[in-house]
């Protein structure tokens, strides 16, 4: 199985996140960093006690669609 590793990278949550690690966990020789956030399936998932999810950028993005779309009507 081959792994991106320009893609990947690492992302803690729990009671510990905000624990410094080691400063790069190895992937077939290459050093993944550490992140606060990720974007997965257009989600973005936060660094946090508990998981934690941000819609801002979803919202923004439909607001601004929708912004558009009213601004073409009108």
């Amino acid at each position: 199985m081959f792994i991106n590793y320009k893609k990947s990278c690492c992302l803690k949550f729990g009671h510990r996140h905000d624990i410094k690690c080691a400063d790069g966990v190895s992937l077939s020789g290459r050093i993944l960093s550490w992140v606060c956030e990720v974007l997965y399936l257009g989600v973005y998932i936060l660094t946090s006690r508990q998981f934690k999810i941000s819609v801002h950028n979803a919202k923004r993005s439909f607001h601004r669609a929708a912004n558009d779309t009213l601004d073409n009507i009108m």
